[in-house]
C-alpha cells in the first residue's frame, strides 16, 4: 500500500527561501505559487484516491509528539531513540537583508543512493 507524506511550511520561511533561490520575483508571486502547488497536490491525491497524511514541518522540528504520530500515521512504529529533525526555518527568520540572493546550488545523494538537488 502506498501512502503519500504531504509535509506544510510555514508560509514566511517558503516565501523567504523562494526569493532568496531566486524561483519568484515578489512575494504575491510566492503566495500564488505556494495555494497552486497545494490545490496541484490535494487534487490529485483525491483523484487518484491515493491516500495521503499531511504533517507540518515545524511540528516535526519542534515537538516529539508530532513525529510519533507521523510514524503511527504510516504504520511504522516508534525508534527506540529519537532521530534529529533540521530546522531549516531558523535562518530565514535571523535572515539578513543584506545577504542578498543566492547564486550557488549544489546536489546531495542520499542514504539510498537517489540524488536530490539541494540549494545553499
Amino acid at each position: 500500500m502506498v501512502k503519500v507524506v504531504v509535509v506544510t511550511r510555514d508560509a514566511y520561511a517558503g516565501l523567504q527561501s523562494q526569493l532568496k533561490w531566486r524561483h519568484i520575483k515578489d512575494m504575491e508571486q510566492g503566495k500564488a505559487n505556494i495555494a497552486q502547488a497545494y490545490f496541484h497536490i490535494f487534487r490529485h491525491l483525491l483523484r487518484s484516491g491515493t491516500l495521503f497524511t499531511v504533517v507540518n514541518y515545524e511540528a516535526l522540528v519542534q515537538y516529539p509528539k508530532a513525529q510519533d504520530f507521523l510514524l503511527e500515521q504510516l504504520g511504522l512504529e516508534r525508534p527506540p531513540r529519537r532521530w534529529p529533525v533540521y530546522d531549516g526555518n531558523q535562518k530565514w527568520y535571523d535572515y539578513k537583508l543584506n545577504e542578498g540572493r543566492s547564486r550557488f546550488s549544489g546536489s546531495l545523494v542520499s542514504m539510498s543512493g537517489r540524488r536530490s538537488t539541494i540549494l545553499f
